[in-house]
This record gives structure tokens, C-alpha cells and sequence, in this order.
């Protein structure tokens, strides 16, 4: 009998040893989301409920008003550990930080203050990553330099991958995210207002960018130089939309893209050798030109809503056996310009050879057993009028 309890005390002991580390070290990517504590005068009390832990190190506190453990974040990070969860409580915190070690910073809004506020001040970034498999949540990050033309002023600079960045505001900035060599990222639910560049992408490859607001930003998101399989998806942008330059096998898909402003000059553009993207299911609506594709081949551009834009909906440009079909196109081209339609159209090419046009919805054209003409030019002054044809146009408009 005293066998046995030794026996099973020793194989409890066992499963005790093997079962805790896993419940509070899961892996290396730390996430923590955090709800408002009732009670914030005991910030290290149980009252805040952390939903979803994977986080496995210390808790840090940062207050700008000295109560607790520090008042400026970069001494937070200086003096963490790898997987230490830093809780930054509301304030301003004029500084320039680094996460070098991997880390959860999470921002606490205390008794209705807003988000804590990164402000660099002038200073060439306000939150550098260098380390992966971090997470930053719930700041407002703001005041970079906007005098320089050189490249990677940002609010947020990442040179680093599988960082999660969310719910944040990143407003007043040079460029408000910039990505460089930088993979597998997650940047979602976003306020990303008055930069120059929302998100400026290069050669950074299987970023997810979903569910962001953008607005008065010169341009939302913008691709440079072998980004690839990157996913845009869910967007809503108030301006000019999305540019990809030199950038392959990337979705941008079910993104709302509008503008309210002048000179918002196209919702979604491919230019520059970019081939086999996907372009699927978009609001497209009050730009210039919509859609606007340069010098890029094999592209699928389907089930999107393209809808009042003044000059053209869709314009091809030394582009090449793209696809598109199953789109709306209403209400585009010359509608809000004085010039005649007779240029402007629903769709133009230039120089633009063996493209595939099928089952589209034209709103000026409402023979659906005739194949719809698409005017274009070709020849080396652009001299040669010159057709392609919708050889099956859709007779109702899609419910996109």
C-alpha cells in the first residue's frame, strides 16, 4: 500500500513538473489582451482581466506621474527580460523608443485619459522594433519628423518579423508604419490618420494589413521592390488608396477605398512589374482613376465595385494578360469632368496586349448577347485606335 502512494505522489509530481511551464510559457510570441481595470489605484491588482495570456515573464509598470515602477518607457525596456509584459498607463511620453528583446507593451487608458501617447517629438521615429514576436497595443504615436526626404522616418519602424500591432493611432508622421526586411507581421484595427504614408512597405514579404481606418494620409499603403505575398484586406481608406510597385502574388481584397477630397488621384494601383496579385472584391469609388495598372502582367482583377470615378474606372498601361471579370462598372468616366466621354471611359488601354475581359457589369450597356468594345490605343505615338471586347457582358449589376 505504501508502495503505491509513493508510486502515484511520484507520477503527480511528474505531470505537475511537465503541465505548469506549459500553461504559462506558450511558445515564443507573446499576446495579451487587457481589459480596463476597475480599480486603477493598485495597478498590479487582480482587477485587470488579462482574456488571453501567452505572455510568460514579469509585469512592468510605466506612469508619467512616478507612482510605480518607471516613467519612461525605453527605461521599462532597458530594464525588462525577454517575455516581460509592459503596461504603459495613460500620459505623454516624449521619447524615441527601441524593442530590442521580445516583448508585450500594452497601453492602459486610466480614468478616461485616452491611449498613452508616444510623441517623438521631431525626432526621426518614435517606435523602432529590432527584435521579433512582439506585441504593441493601444498607443497613439505621433510627432516625427516630416523635413526629410530620406527614406524610414516613421511613428512606427519595423526591421523585424511576426510582431503583432493593434489597435493604435498613429497620426502626424513622416510615414506612419514603415516595414523594412520585415516578415510575417499582423497590423490590424488601426488609426492611421495625416502621415504622408500610411504603411510603407519594402521588401518585406506575408504581412497581413487588415481592418484599418486611413484617412488624409497623401496615400494609404504602398509597396516597393519585391514585397510579396503580402495581404491587404478589409481596409477602409479616405484618400488615395493603394500603390504596389515591383511586388508579386500580394491579395488586396475587400477593402473599402473612397475619397472626399480633390486630387485623389486612384483607389488601387499596379505599377512597375507587377505580376500575379490579386485584386478581389473592392469598393472602389470617387478617385480619378480607380483602377490603375502599369507595366504589370497576370493579374486577376475580380468582383469589385467600381463605381464613380471621374476619368477612368479601370486604365491599363503596357499591361499584359491580366484577367478581369465579374466586375461593376458604373458611373465612371467623364461623368464629373467636363472632357468628353469619348476619352474618358468606364475603361481605356494603352499598349496593352491579350488582357481577358468576361461577364463585367457596364452600366452603359445594356446588350447582354453583344460583346461590349473597350477602347484603347496602340502604336508607338499611341496613334492606332484599337478594341478589346467583353465578349459576355453581365446584364445585371452584381451585389458586391
Amino acid at each position: 500500500m505504501k508502495y503505491n502512494l509513493i508510486k502515484i505522489f511520484t507520477i503527480f509530481l511528474i505531470l505537475i513538473t511537465f503541465t505548469i511551464p506549459n500553461i504559462t510559457s506558450i511558445g515564443d510570441c507573446s499576446l495579451v489582451v487587457l481589459e480596463k481595470s476597475p480599480n486603477l489605484n493598485n495597478k498590479l491588482s487582480d482587477d485587470i482581466n488579462i482574456i488571453s495570456m501567452t505572455y510568460y515573464g514579469n509585469i512592468i509598470i510605466v506612469d508619467d506621474d512616478g507612482d510605480d515602477n518607471y516613467t519612461k518607457i525605453q527605461d521599462a525596456i532597458d530594464n525588462s527580460s525577454k517575455g516581460d509584459l509592459i503596461k504603459v498607463f495613460s500620459g505623454n511620453y516624449f521619447e524615441s523608443i527601441t524593442i530590442n528583446k521580445q516583448l508585450t507593451l500594452v497601453g492602459i487608458e486610466e480614468n478616461d485619459e485616452g491611449k498613452p501617447v508616444i510623441d517623438a517629438d521631431g525626432d526621426e521615429f518614435a517606435v523602432t522594433f529590432t527584435a521579433d514576436n512582439c506585441v504593441f497595443e493601444g498607443f497613439k504615436v505621433m510627432n516625427t519628423s516630416k523635413d526629410s526626404e530620406d527614406l524610414g522616418y516613421a511613428g512606427i519602424k519595423l526591421l523585424s518579423d511576426n510582431n503583432l500591432l493593434k489597435n493604435n493611432t498613429i497620426v502626424d508622421n513622416y510615414d506612419g508604419i514603415w516595414l523594412e526586411n520585415s516578415d510575417g507581421n499582423i497590423i490590424e484595427n488601426n488609426n492611421i490618420l495625416l502621415n504622408k504614408v500610411g504603411i510603407f512597405i519594402l521588401e518585406s514579404c506575408n504581412n497581413t494589413i487588415n481592418s484599418n481606418f486611413f484617412s488624409n494620409n497623401k496615400l494609404a499603403i504602398q509597396t516597393w521592390y519585391h514585397s510579396d505575398n503580402n495581404t491587404i484586406t478589409t481596409n477602409e481608406i479616405n484618400g488615395t488608396g493603394i500603390i504596389l510597385s515591383e511586388s508579386s502574388n500580394n491579395e488586396i481584397s475587400n477593402n473599402i477605398i473612397t475619397s472626399y477630397f480633390q486630387h485623389s488621384i486612384t483607389g488601387i494601383g499596379l505599377q512597375q512589374l507587377c505580376y500575379r496579385n490579386k485584386i478581389i472584391g473592392n469598393i472602389v469609388s470617387n478617385m480619378d482613376i480607380g483602377l490603375g495598372i502599369f507595366s504589370s502582367h497576370n493579374n486577376i482583377i475580380s468582383q469589385n465595385n467600381i463605381t464613380n470615378n471621374s476619368l477612368w474606372g479601370i486604365l491599363f498601361d503596357r499591361s499584359h494578360k491580366n484577367k478581369i471579370k465579374y466586375n461593376n462598372f458604373i458611373k465612371n468616366g467623364g461623368s464629373d469632368v467636363k472632357t468628353p466621354r469619348i476619352f474618358y471611359s468606364p475603361a481605356f488601354f494603352l499598349q496593352s496586349f491579350l488582357n481577358h475581359w468576361g461577364k463585367n457589369y457596364w452600366d452603359d450597356w445594356q446588350h447582354s448577347l453583344i460583346p461590349r468594345p473597350i477602347k484603347g490605343k496602340l502604336g508607338k505615338n499611341m496613334m492606332i485606335p484599337w478594341r478589346n471586347f467583353d465578349w459576355h457582358p453581365a446584364k445585371e449589376p452584381y451585389d458586391i
